[in-house]
């Protein structure tokens, strides 16, 4: 080890609180970017392995193809496992109690298929040859088919077909509701099943319903394929469905998909993609998502990166500044500015053989701690059985290292250029930090009148050591930016979740309730510990008349401009007529609604005086833009009236209005209630009581001898749904929690690791700043004790202290709040691509930054002072710093 080298690692020793807390700035560092590198590995392995158990692992399907073109798919090279599956059909058991899944669906795959498509196996076992079948619980919990293990049963299996009114027919499809209503409320089909075979299988196991079943009418009955006796009768017309997994995992899957169907001839309907699998191994054929994706993960990781990079470049910057007497006193025995240079790469080097092994090992054990921590909570409360795993891999661990070297290098650049241009006279001078002229320490006489003179000699202090005092502004500049970015990026996220999701607020919906049982089977259901809250609801279409004045940019129809459509569609009155969705609240229903909206609910049962709710701005997909908006429907104020209308429909389907009904609008919100229809332009939701509601014919005749729906919200939504079983099995539910989980899912983990990010760099950052302020405070002790010389008090210490920690905090928010606000515009136009909603600021996270600022640097810098207390000061008049 060279003289030089030595000489460095003697004053990291001699410095040693500034040098442990450069180490531990940058293990939080390496750290950070290990966490990072981990969740990108273990949390793209999660969500593969949730989307193989939702949807089964593969990645094209060829649906409707015959045996020749299942062997041509099976003979292509990129073509790794083929999954065959057949849809026999269904059959309708007589003993079935399930009046609303009247049928048995039977679904039959070969040996491939059962290793990509899990099944959870709860009583026997999986089918070993094709005359061998599983059932589901539920058949034997809420259909009562109670079959044995063993048992050996003879089904009559056919297709679901349905007679429209108009005596046309169809063949029903899993997508279609047994007794599925049409708009006008009345059944669509009247089903038969028209039985074309006969099987007699055995039952040989009990599964859990699988996630990528889908039995909207139906219980699932699954079973080994014989693909022998399948391809021989598919020379008679059979059809059957082939899901491949390829070898190359790329973006030209999709068109080397669109190829193979040219090539076995297929139609566009027969072929299909498992777009969320392949969204995982991050190729996506949606442009906006990649866009909306990849503009916010650079956005982000920009952020961490510069944060990172600046804070250990502070370090080292306060490291030469300490060190540029000695460095100068090298260069003046006959130091080369390459050994000066290399002095700095040197101390970097050390920290970095320390830190990096240390950052990656606290990185990795970071992440495996917080998985360990939200496992259970994330099991239980999603009803996820499959586990959060932390992935050493070793690519994970390369880029880490790689990308912590690269930011030490960076970092310890240009202090290390600073170290090589001291010169002897500046350096022992300690003339490189502090420049100073009149001018530039010159303060206006505001400062003084308004503050004290405390305040003006805080101020000149800072102009003084404008160097420090710029890096610890930067470093609080660095975690404001980061804390209100991120926030901000989750806050966009769940947002856009909101309005993916409008309509679908509610857990569980409860269909046909009994009327005559209704009121004892919802005082049940409130009286489960597990439902939050519940909302029973009817529902109709209808049309109102609005005004010119109230007509709004989503009533104008996407192939028509404003004035043409007023045009064309206003009646003689002036009135355009708007498609309406009624919701219909009971009374307990309604009366949480305008407490939710915070409206006075009386006024709401009034029905000499009727008023109901407009949900005036609405949240829906544009098609033409391919982004999610957020506009208003109606212009419309409380106070204002609305006319409902009753109609007939003409010979050509056109709406003929017969009787007019005005109400008053109680309230305006952009708030559905629980259960509320979904919004869609050129429509308007509105919400009445029941009581109000009746008092008008064309309602009344729709709706009177209709049952509510049910809508509710719960704690633990299956456990929810199988309380509910349990009051009255005959109820007929839907269970949305399950279909929303996976969004959910991905916003719970996705703020608990980004916040978690939030924590490590501010961690960083204020460990930056207690460096920076310790150490200018250490170096300024014969600057104290002169103005204690000359008569400076205790109490006129701390206050001028206290000023410098306000201009500190002062001059970080002048410069965070607006570059915060400019990353947060970014990320706000990066996610327009996707999803349209006003830019608004978030205060409450303003406040919070404002206050933690102040907080963090007085809380420094008074620990930094008050070990000056017991200093003597005529020993702090001679101390020299070297």
């Amino acid at each position: 080890m060279n003289i030089v080298n030595k000489l460095t690692l003697r004053s990291m020793k001699a410095n040693k609180r500034r040098t442990i807390v450069t180490i531990i700035g940058v293990i939080i560092s390496v750290a950070m970017v290990m966490a990072v590198a981990t969740i990108s590995v273990s949390f793209q392995d999660l969500m593969k392995k949730r989307e193989i158990q939702d949807n089964g692992y593969w990645h094209i399907a060829y649906n409707a193809i015959t045996e020749k073109q299942l062997k041509d798919i099976r003979a292509e090279k990129q073509v790794d496992k083929v999954v065959v599956k057949q849809e026999l059909g269904y059959a309708q058991p007589e003993n079935n109690q399930d009046k609303q899944r009247p049928y048995l669906q039977f679904e039959f795959f070969n040996k491939t298929g059962f290793d990509h498509f899990p099944l959870e196996i709860v009583n026997g076992r999986l089918p070993e040859n094709p005359q061998e079948v599983v059932v589901t619980e539920d058949l034997i919990k809420m259909a009562g088919l109670d079959y044995s293990l063993g048992e050996k049963v003879n089904f009559d299996i056919g297709k679901r077909m349905g007679t429209k009114r108009d005596g046309s027919k169809e063949v029903l499809g899993k997508h279609v509701f047994y007794g599925q209503t049409d708009t006008d409320g009345e059944v669509e089909y009247s089903e038969s099943l028209q039985v074309n075979r006969q099987l007699e299988v055995t039952i040989v196991g009990v599964v859990k319903l699988p996630n990528w079943i889908t039995a909207w009418s139906s219980y699932p009955v699954i079973g080994l394929l014989d693909e022998v006796i399948v391809e021989a009768e598919s020379d008679n017309g059979e059809q059957i469905s082939a899901l491949v997994t390829t070898h190359k995992i790329n973006g030209s899957i999709y068109s080397y998909g669109s190829n193979q169907m040219e090539s076995l001839g297929l139609a566009e309907q027969q072929l299909s993609f498992n777009n969320s699998l392949l969204r995982y191994d991050g190729i996506t054929q949606d442009d906006n998502f990649r866009t909306v994706l990849y503009s916010l993960a650079a956005i982000i990781i920009a952020i961490i990166m510069v944060g990172s990079i600046s804070l250990i470049f502070n370090a080292f910057a306060i490291s030469v500044s300490e060190r540029s007497r000695y460095l100068g006193m090298l260069s003046s025995i006959g130091a080369t500015k390459v050994q000066k240079r290399n002095s700095v790469f040197f101390e970097a080097a050390l920290i970095g053989v320390i830190s990096i092994p240390l950052g990656l090992i606290f990185g990795w054990l970071g992440i495996w701690v917080t998985f360990q921590i939200m496992n259970d909570t994330l099991q239980q409360a999603l009803d996820f059985n499959i586990p959060l795993e932390v992935l050493l891999s070793p690519a994970a661990l390369l880029v880490a290292t790689v990308v912590s070297m690269v930011t030490i290098a960076l970092s310890a650049y240009i202090p290390a250029r600073r170290a090589s241009r001291v010169t002897a006279i500046e350096a022992i001078r300690q003339t490189p930090d502090i420049k100073l002229t009149g001018k530039k320490v010159r303060t206006t006489r505001i400062v003084r009148r308004l503050f004290g003179m405390e305040a003006d000699i805080a101020l000149k202090n800072l102009k003084r050591n404008k160097r420090k005092y710029q890096v610890t502004v930067f470093s609080l500049v660095i975690s404001i930016v980061l804390f209100l970015s991120v926030t901000y990026f989750t806050d966009v996220m769940k947002k856009s979740l909101l309005l993916t999701q409008d309509g679908e607020n509610y857990d569980i919906v409860i269909y046909n309730m009994p009327e005559e049982e209704q009121a004892t089977i919802l005082q049940k259901i409130a009286a489960l510990d597990t439902v939050e809250a519940y909302s029973a609801k009817k529902g109709m279409g209808g049309y109102a008349y609005i005004t010119e004045a109230q007509f709004a940019e989503a009533t104008i129809h996407p192939s028509m401009s404003r004035s043409e459509q007023l045009t064309t569609s206003l009646d003689e009155n002036g009135r355009y007529p708007l498609s309406l969705n009624i919701s219909i609240l009971d009374k307990e229903s309604m009366e949480a609604y305008a407490a939710q909206i915070g409206v006075d609910s009386k006024q709401l049962f009034d029905v000499t005086k009727p008023a109901v709710i407009v949900q005036d701005t609405i949240r829906y997909k544009d098609e033409d833009l391919k982004k999610y908006v957020e506009k208003k429907v109606m212009e419309a104020k409380v106070g204002d009236r609305l006319v409902l209308m009753q109609g007939k429909r003409g010979e050509n389907h056109e709406f003929i209005p017969t009787e007019e009904y005005e109400v008053g609008i109680a309230a305006t919100t952009d708030e559905i209630p629980l259960g509320g229809e979904r919004s869609y332009p050129q429509n308007m939701n509105i919400v009445v009581s029941e009581e109000v509601a009746l008092q008008f014919p064309f309602i009344s005749e729709q709706v009177a001898d209709k049952s509510f729906s049910v809508y509710l919200t719960s704690k633990k939504p299956m456990q929810t749904e199988q309380e509910i079983l349990e009051i009255d099995e005959s109820l007929y539910m839907r269970n949305w929690y399950t279909m929303r989980q996976r969004d959910v899912q991905m916003i719970t983990l996705m703020s608990v690791f980004t916040y978690g990010f939030i924590v490590l760099i501010s961690a960083v950052a204020i460990a930056n700043i207690f460096n920076t302020i310790s150490t200018t405070i250490a170096l300024r002790k014969r600057e104290f004790a002169m103005l204690k010389s000359i008569g400076m008090t205790p109490r006129g210490f701390n206050k001028m202290m206290q000023y410098e920690s306000y201009f500190y905090g002062l001059k970080a928010l002048l410069y965070g709040i607006p570059i915060s606000i400019l990353c947060m515009y970014g990320i706000y136009r990066a996610s327009d691509s996707m999803f349209d909603f006003a830019f608004r600021l978030h205060w409450l996270s303003l406040t919070i930054t404002i206050v933690a600022v102040f907080t963090i640097v007085i809380a420094t810098m008074f620990y930094a002072t008050s070990k000056l207390k017991r200093e003597n000061i005529i020993d702090a008049l001679k101390q020299e710093n070297i």
